[in-house]
């Protein structure tokens, strides 16, 4: 992953920055998900932790089991996000008459538009796993080739790319712009 992709993100928090994921956050993932977790994805996730690229693409990272918005919904960890998609497993089906989703992906963002963003952990290419989309009519598509290019492809064009990092007042940050 070329570093410039990522320095050519602005980091804007509301309230105080929350701690970012840590190695052994990351470690502990790969352990209980039984895959190590892509470069690109680690050196992201460390360097910005989780939150919203553009407002838009929803970012989760390990390490936030505590960060919740509502008392219901992750607003962080990375865990929690990829459960709670595949916990409706059971309601796709039922609505979508055989539809499945498949084990091996995990999912690691949401985006407003779009639906749901995941690695395909059965193809691996120097550490880096393609990026597939769960588009909320349950249809899978590819997105990018790596979580590296799903960021480039979101940073394309003139600044500002800002990141809006999870922090103290995430949720105030949001009730403040839905407010008329």
């Amino acid at each position: 992953m070329k570093p410039d992709v990522f320095d050519r993100i602005e980091v804007k928090v509301d309230g105080d920055p929350l701690p970012l994921p840590t190695e052994r956050d990351l470690e502990e993932i790969d352990d209980e998900w039984g895959v190590t977790l892509p470069p690109s994805y680690r050196e992201f996730v460390k360097r910005f932790g989780a939150g919203w690229l553009g407002r838009l693409l929803h970012v989760f990272a390990p390490g936030y089991a505590t960060v919740e918005w509502d008392d219901a919904y992750p607003v962080a960890e990375l865990g929690t996000f990829d459960n709670s998609i595949h916990s409706t497993a059971d309601d796709l089906d039922e609505l979508h008459h055989g539809f499945e989703i498949v084990p091996s992906l995990l999912f690691f963002a949401d985006d407003e538009g779009a639906g749901y963003f995941g690695w395909d952990t059965t193809k691996c290419v120097g550490g880096e796993y393609p990026v597939v989309g769960l588009a909320y009519e349950n249809e899978l598509y590819p997105v990018a080739d790596s979580f590296g290019d799903l960021v480039r492809q979101r940073t394309e064009g003139p600044p500002p790319h800002e990141f809006f990092q999870v922090g103290t007042n995430t949720r105030r940050m949001f009730d403040r712009e839905s407010d008329p």
